[in-house]
Parts: C-alpha cells; sequence; structure tokens
C-alpha cells in the first residue's frame, strides 16, 4: 500500500517504520511533497507544483500521479506537447486509469487533434459510463467536429452527472444547438450560463455570441426587411482638391433594404432591393440630393467546403432627386473554398457596365474646367480578387486579407486606368455588447492619358480607412457609429484631397 493511501489509524505503526528504515524518510518526504504540489496546483501556483511533482519523479520516475499532475501544468500553462508527452507516459504505466485518459483528450483538444481525443474518451465511457467530465470533453470534442446532436447529448449528460460541469458544458451546449440551427435552444443556454455564472470568462463571451445568434438568425430567415435612418458629417462632398469647393456638408441618410431567398440541397437563390437616399445641406450644388435604387439576384451552390456564387446587380443612381445620372450593371462570379475551421479563400472575378446619362458640365464644381466631351464615363471594368478570411476565435469574428486587380476602360479618355489593392480587415467584440470592424484598403491607379487638368499623366495612390461599431438596442433596432477616412494623392491637384466622413445610424431589422 503507498503512503498516501495510510489511514490517520496507522500513525503509530508509521513512525516506527520512519525509525526503522532510512527509506521511510524520502518516502514520506515524497508524499509531503505530493500533497504540497496538489495545493499549490489548485491555487494556480504552478511553478511551486511543477517542483514538487518534479521532486518526485527524481525519486520515482515511474509515480504516475505526478506525472498526470505535471501533463496537467503544462497543459494549464500553454505548453501542449509537453502535456502530452507527460499523460502519455502516465497512461502507459495504469492504461486503465480513466482520469488520465481523460487528461489526455483534454490535452488533445488543447492540441486542436480532436477526433483523437474523441478516440480516446470513447474508450473512456466504454468502461466508464458515468464519468461526467469524460462526457463533458466528448461534447466539446463532438461540436468541433461538427456533430452537433452529439455534442449536445453528450454535454446534456455531463450536467446530469456533475452540475459543477454546467458553466462550461452550457457554453458549447449553447454553440451546438445554433449549428444545428436550434436558434431558442441555444439563446436559453447562453442565457442559463450568464445567469448562473455572471463574472465567468465564459459569460462575456455568451453575452457577445448573444448578438451574433440574432443576425445569424436573421441570415437563415426566408425573407429580411431592414429600415436606416441617420446622419452623417461629410468633410469634402464633391470629391475635389486643390481648394475647390471643399464645403462641409450635414447629409441625412434614410435607407430601406428587403431581400427573400430560397433553398433546396446544397442550392440556394436570393433576390433584393437596397434604396438609398441621401439629403445634403449643401447649397452651392443644388443637385447634390441623390437616391440610388439597386435591385440584385444571387445564385448560390454549397458544398461541404466548397461555395459558388453569381451575382447580378442593377442600380440607377438620381440627382436632385429626380435627373437620372448613372446606371449600372455588374456581374459578379465567385469560388470560396473553406478550410477546415480556421480560415476561408475566396477568389471572384467581377464585370461591371457604367453609363453614365449627366455629365460634369453641369455641376457648378467643375463650371470652370475645360473640355467636358472627354470626361466621358461610360464603358467597362473587369477586376478579379483573391481575398483570404481566417477565424481565430474570440475575441475575433475574422481576419482578411486580399488583393484586387482592375481595369476601366471607359469612352473618354480622363478616367481610363489600370489599378490594384491590398486591404486588410478585421471584426471582433468588444465589451457592451459592441460589435466591432475594421477595414484598410491601399488603391494605386495608373491614368493611361494626360489629364486635361494638368500636363502630367495622371497616377493616384489612396489610402481608405473604415471603423464601423454597432450594438443591438431595444428590441430589433440597432445602433451603428463609423467613420471612413480617405487620403487620395494624385499628381493631378483636383483629384489630390482628403474627406472624412462621421456618421451615426439605426438601423430596424424584421
Amino acid at each position: 500500500m503507498s503512503p498516501r493511501s495510510l489511514g490517520v489509524g496507522t500513525v503509530a505503526a508509521l513512525l516506527a517504520w520512519l525509525v526503522a528504515s532510512p527509506t521511510a524518510l524520502a518516502s514520506v518526504e515524497s508524499e509531503l511533497a505530493f500533497h504540497r504540489g496538489v495545493v499549490a496546483y489548485g491555487e494556480g501556483r504552478y511553478e511551486e507544483a511543477r517542483r514538487q511533482f518534479e521532486a518526485i519523479l527524481a525519486e520515482d520516475p515511474d509515480d504516475a500521479a505526478a506525472l498526470q499532475y505535471l501533463g496537467l501544468i503544462a497543459q494549464a500553462t500553454g505548453d501542449v506537447e509537453t502535456s502530452l508527452a507527460r499523460l502519455n507516459r502516465a497512461l502507459a504505466l495504469d492504461p486503465d486509469d480513466v482520469d488520465v485518459r481523460t487528461d489526455l483528450a483534454g490535452a488533445l483538444l488543447a492540441a486542436e487533434r480532436d477526433a483523437e481525443a474523441a478516440a480516446e474518451l470513447d474508450t473512456v465511457l466504454a468502461a466508464d459510463a458515468e464519468h461526467a467530465r469524460a462526457h463533458l470533453y466528448r461534447g466539446i470534442a463532438a461540436y468541433r467536429l461538427g456533430e452537433a446532436s452529439q455534442a449536445i447529448s453528450h454535454l446534456e449528460r455531463a450536467v446530469e452527472l456533475d452540475p459543477a460541469l454546467a458553466t462550461e458544458a452550457r457554453y458549447y451546449s449553447g454553440l451546438s444547438q445554433a449549428i444545428a440551427g436550434n436558434w431558442a435552444a441555444s439563446a436559453g443556454a447562453f442565457s442559463e450560463l450568464e445567469e448562473d455564472s455572471p463574472n465567468h470568462p465564459l459569460a462575456q463571451s455568451a453575452r457577445n455570441l448573444q448578438g451574433r445568434l440574432a443576425v445569424a438568425q436573421e441570415a437563415t430567415k426566408p425573407w429580411r426587411v431592414a429600415a436606416t435612418a441617420g446622419a452623417e458629417f461629410d468633410s469634402n462632398p464633391t470629391v475635389v482638391g486643390t481648394g475647390r469647393n471643399e464645403d462641409e456638408d450635414l447629409v441625412g441618410i434614410f435607407r430601406l433594404e428587403g431581400s427573400g431567398r430560397w433553398d433546396r440541397g446544397g442550392f440556394s437563390a436570393q433576390a433584393g432591393y437596397d434604396g438609398f437616399l441621401s439629403l445634403h445641406s449643401l447649397q452651392r450644388n443644388e443637385d447634390v440630393d441623390q437616391q440610388t435604387h439597386l435591385t440584385w439576384l444571387n445564385l448560390g451552390y454549397t458544398t461541404d467546403n466548397w461555395y459558388l456564387s453569381l451575382r447580378y446587380d442593377w442600380a440607377i443612381t438620381l440627382l436632385d432627386l429626380d435627373d437620372e445620372f448613372r446606371q449600372l450593371h455588374g456581374v459578379t462570379s465567385s469560388v470560396t473554398r473553406r478550410v477546415g475551421n480556421w480560415g476561408a479563400t475566396q477568389f471572384f472575378y467581377q464585370f461591371q457596365s457604367f453609363d453614365f446619362d449627366e455629365d460634369l458640365s453641369d455641376l457648378e464644381t467643375f463650371d470652370d474646367s475645360p473640355d467636358f466631351g472627354e470626361l466621358d464615363r461610360d464603358g467597362p471594368q473587369h477586376s478579379v480578387g483573391l481575398t483570404q478570411f481566417v477565424f481565430p476565435g474570440e475575441p475575433f469574428s475574422y481576419l482578411r486579407g486580399g488583393f484586387v486587380f482592375t481595369t476601366f476602360d471607359p469612352d473618354g479618355t480622363e478616367f481610363r486606368f489600370d489599378a490594384y489593392e491590398a486591404n486588410l480587415g478585421a471584426s471582433g467584440e468588444l465589451p457592451l455588447g459592441i460589435s466591432a470592424t475594421a477595414f484598410y484598403r491601399y488603391i494605386h491607379r495608373d491614368y493611361r492619358v494626360t489629364s486635361i487638368f494638368d500636363s502630367e499623366e495622371r497616377t493616384d495612390d489612396a489610402q481608405r480607412i473604415t471603423v464601423q461599431l454597432r450594438r443591438a438596442l431595444a428590441g430589433p433596432v440597432e445602433l451603428t457609429v463609423a467613420s471612413t477616412l480617405t487620403l487620395n494623392e494624385s499628381d493631378v491637384g483636383v483629384y489630390d484631397y482628403n474627406r472624412v466622413i462621421v456618421g451615426s445610424y439605426l438601423t430596424a431589422r424584421f
């Protein structure tokens, strides 16, 4: 019998044993080191615990309990490989120890080796079907492997067997219910977690996920409608440099969106309308007020790791609310491949055809400029791009980066260009239920002819930074605050400008 198993009634025998054997003194010291290590581990003093258990191994390299705790300490401090090595060694000493095998499965989950963890946990549950922690870990593994119904079953059983596991089990149950499309059950699991453990780190994550669940649920509805009203400050509404009409502007924004979708198997069809109205305080150009009507159709096909999409857009923009200014026809094809649970790669080609029905000669902004006959911007634009998305987990929803190559070949000369763009973006969750998105674009354009505004051939380098913060308010209403900064450096002064737009918007979704 190990000294760690001795009861209080054996104290006298233990004292006699110590006097008789010097080896016994070392064994008692190991016993004390073990208990000191357990206390230190429980209090989060991992370095002290590690020293105590390593002292035990120095005396007995095959002490399975010390190896098990050293594996747990390594996992807690982020050294997953050491954790796996220690726990595998402990399990080799006693292959029937279900607790060690469960701890090994936990380390495999930490290493994102989910299928291996699931196999170890199935072995544990075959030997002990009532092992609560094994059910918890098996539920987490099933969630990660996309087996939502199996995950929910294991997580519910874990709570039945050990209510102390409820916090973590409810968190992953909420995620699994969301994957299964059970939105009410998912929201209920997160609400219970927040109510029972409001200060737990997972509770904050659950609060953030509640807002995202509402968005996801909205996205899966067969139809949706959103109405937005807001106000913007625009530092340079006419988008010109060199001191030309850089009048600040206050803008009223109104927007109405509606869409419907149909799904069958992997096929989907969506159609929608997006109407935009802006009313400007700028009086110098009465025809700055505008409205845009956009209708679109998107056809898609989804497999396990691929999504194919073909979208058509038609838009018309009116100046002064009734004078037709521009029509746009666009076709975008894209191929997206999801890579496991960590990212997605998207390749797209876009064709756009511009038809401007009113030239710039009617705008006071350019009333002293030369030959407007050469400012015709009707023509096709081609863009090819690649975007990589990464889903690193909380607090990020995604990280993204991409490149786009564009050529625009209008009928007139002034706006013909070849361009390339590099972009970076991120989206994530902040405290207080705030969702944040940031997007940066660098755009370089080489124009093919000398500008009519200058003897120089025009080259533009634009940088654009957009930051958006969103927070759900009462009911279906959402508040958005956004800001966009544009810095456009050009060889031609009229196109060398800075612009800042700051806006606040209320959106109601139905």
